[in-house]
């Protein structure tokens, strides 16, 4: 018994100990402004107490379990905010003109710049030079600090020294399409009081008919050969000055005149940099003002998200006016120091030629891109009998496994036959719904995943994008990409901002409470972080409303599943009401796209009659050959037997797969549908078309 007390005692006395000292041996820290010394007290020592009543009073403790000492509370505690997440990270750079310089000055004759259509390369060095020059050329022509430049070219290196030429002198750049009407070109002239023009001879025609009732705009550039019958100036003016009428002049021949030196300061990092005009549905569409730094941080946050580096290799073959090229293939280059394969457009028979030639790692396409790509290989394809039910890959497969697979299969249906295009590694999806069916048998095709994300204008490009590494959902956009994305509960109505809708605004930085819907609840997708715009240019009515409680509001009706994905439903007010019941056009189109001779689907609500319930209308392009004796490359029909049984066996197709409700009331054939540069149906010209449009063909 002895013995066994005196283990005790000791195994005690030993826990007893740390917290003695630290309690005693260590004088507690005074604050700077106390002028009493310090004084050290002494360790008071305790009586000897008896070997029972220190083992009663030691308390039980499991074994190997170590206390921590108790913090005293007279210390100062410091704490500074660590920032783990490399989304938040901070850029490098601090403007667009900081970019370029400091990466010329890093990577020197590196290439950035390769123009598949003649085999021009440009490196960073002159990458800093061009756009020098092209800044310079605008300063001399009249543009200041501010001054909207309005931009209507096809892809080429002038487009790209000229967009960032001006972003890197302080101007806003405002790139257009290229398909616009003369009324619609007017129109966003007009709206952001553009100073200088810079266009081609391919979209004179447009330009010549409205740039003498243009108020404001100076001087018109011309990139390329002149018009027929059109004198260029050649010769830079000494001083801007403001010149009675329009004139026109050379951008190759005064680009060399002008100097080296920039003749403006550097921007600030949250200057305006750009106008992004979207909202073709609308009736007017908008302005979307982003900022400087706003392009910097969307481009490192898709480079973190995606684990790419120097050795990146972009192609872009998407009209540079459109978001999805300029931040995917043209800024994340230069932020990583990477390399661009331009292409003046969009072409079938030269895309895997340069995927194999240059050596590309990524793309940034459109969903009507990978449809094309797709049905040439499958349509080229000796004795291929398409799949009704396409299930590989798995809908929740990890990207990389598709590089584990052989591709012995594919190369029987044709992976890019004769050209190796072992070195693509991912493909970027956006700005439109990604139908399963083309997503699939792209990948099954190719082997080569793609990554669907949530691409706006209004977020720099991507707001959220499907996972590189790990899990991933077929049919939705990913998780959030920098900036917060969240569903706006619609039954707790928020009230619109007044004053307080501005970007330096406190409710639009520090957004306190939002109605969020539940999970998996319907509503509309609002964002909020650094990647969202600025404001719509001139727009006082709309801000208010669409920053309603400090976030973005897309006008996109979304939900977010208990894993954190985003899943886009349809455009707000596009949704078709029977019965009491919604019907979402995109439901609609995913099933007949699984049909086999079914190219592309576009649903929309038209009603029957004038004040009519809306119907389920259905517009369809079918395949080459679908009929053997048809029109339009055998996608219409030869007869109306022909006509009949095809639409039969597709109203049977779609009641095997959706309810009575959902079903296409009218099912339209088309050889072709409106579509702007990118691909997307342009619904709002083919709800006024209506049907009869396309019947009567």
């Amino acid at each position: 018994m002895p013995r066994k007390i005196a283990k005790k005692k000791v195994a005690a006395t030993k826990s007893l100990r740390p917290a003695t000292k630290m309690s005693t041996d260590t004088p507690a820290k005074l604050d700077k402004k106390t002028t009493r010394p310090t004084k050290k007290v002494p360790a008071v020592e305790s009586a000897p107490a008896s070997a029972e009543k220190v083992a009663a009073a030691a308390p039980s403790q499991p074994r190997f379990v170590l206390q921590s000492p108790a913090r005293r509370t007279t210390e100062v505690i410091r704490t500074r905010a660590r920032f783990t997440d490399p989304m938040r990270a901070a850029n490098e750079y601090n403007n667009i003109r900081d970019l370029i310089q400091g990466q010329a000055a890093k990577h020197g004759n590196r290439t950035f710049l390769l123009y598949e259509h003649d085999g021009r390369e440009y490196s960073y060095l002159q990458l800093d030079e061009c756009t020098t020059r092209a800044a310079n050329l605008m300063c001399a022509l009249g543009a200041g600090r501010g001054s909207r430049i309005a931009l209507m070219l096809g892809n080429s290196p002038e487009h790209v020294f000229a967009w960032l030429g001006a972003m890197k002198a302080g101007m806003v750049a405002v790139p257009l399409s290229t398909d616009l009407s003369p009324d619609e070109l007017k129109l966003i002239l007009d709206d952001c009081r553009a100073t200088l023009l810079i266009t081609s001879k391919e979209h004179w025609a447009a330009v010549s008919s409205i740039a003498p009732h243009l108020k404001g705009l100076q001087a018109v550039v011309m990139v390329g050969e002149a018009p027929k019958g059109v004198s260029l100036l050649s010769t830079l003016p000494a001083e801007p000055v403001n010149p009675v009428g329009l004139r026109l002049y050379d951008y190759a021949a005064c680009s060399r005149q002008a100097g080296l030196e920039l003749k403006f300061g550097a921007p600030q990092q949250w200057d305006e940099a750009e106008i992004a005009y979207t909202g073709k549905a609308l009736d007017a569409p908008r302005g979307a003002v982003l900022q400087q730094r706003q392009f910097l941080t969307s481009a490192r946050c898709l480079a973190t998200a995606m684990s790419f580096n120097a050795t990146q290799r972009m192609l872009c073959a998407l009209p540079l006016f459109h978001v999805n090229a300029q931040v995917p293939t043209i800024f994340l280059p230069i932020v990583l120091g990477g390399s661009v394969v331009l292409f003046s457009e969009f072409s079938a028979t030269r895309f895997w030629p340069a995927v194999e030639r240059y050596q590309v790692t990524a793309v940034s396409a459109v969903p009507s891109m990978l449809g094309i790509l797709t049905e040439r290989e499958i349509a080229e394809a000796r004795g291929l009998k398409r799949e009704q039910n396409p299930v590989w890959p798995a809908g929740h497969e990890s990207p990389g496994a598709l590089r584990c697979l052989s591709d012995k299969g594919s190369r029987e249906i044709g992976l890019a036959r004769g050209h190796d295009i072992s070195s693509l590694r991912v493909v970027l999806s956006g700005a439109a719904a990604l139908p399963h069916a083309t997503q699939l048998a792209f990948e099954k095709c190719f082997l080569v995943p793609v990554l669907e994300g949530y691409s706006l204008a209004e977020t720099t490009c991507f707001a959220s994008l499907n996972p590189a590494n790990g899990t991933r959902k077929i049919g939705s956009v990913g998780k959030p990409l920098g900036d917060k994305l969240a569903i706006y509960d619609e039954s707790r109505p928020l009230r619109p901002l007044e004053k307080e809708w501005t970007h330096k605004a406190f409710t639009r930085a520090n957004p306190s409470v939002f109605p969020t819907a539940d999970t998996n609840q319907r509503g509309e997708i609002c964002a909020w972080g650094e990647g969202t715009l600025k404001e719509y240019f001139d727009r006082p009515n709309d801000n208010p409303r669409v920053f309603a409680g400090g976030w973005f509001h897309t006008g996109d009706l979304g939900r977010i599943d208990a894993d954190g994905f985003t899943y886009v439903l349809g455009r707000k007010g596009e949704f078709i009401e029977r019965d009491g019941d919604f019907v979402s056009p995109r439901e609609v189109d995913e099933v007949l796209l699984r049909h086999e001779l079914v190219e592309s689907a576009t649903t929309l609500g038209l009603p029957e009659r004038e004040g009519g319930r809306q119907q389920v209308t259905t517009f369809l392009i079918l395949r080459k050959g679908s009929f053997v004796n048809g029109r339009d490359d055998g996608r219409l029909p030869g007869s109306e037997t022909e006509k009949a049984d095809i639409l039969t066996r597709l109203r049977a197709f779609a009641a095997l797969h959706l309810t009575e409700k959902k079903r296409p009331t009218t099912i339209v054939l088309a050889s072709k549908l409106p579509t702007d540069p990118t691909g997307k149906t342009r619904i709002n010209i083919l709800r006024k078309q209506g049907t009869n449009a396309y019947e009567k063909a």
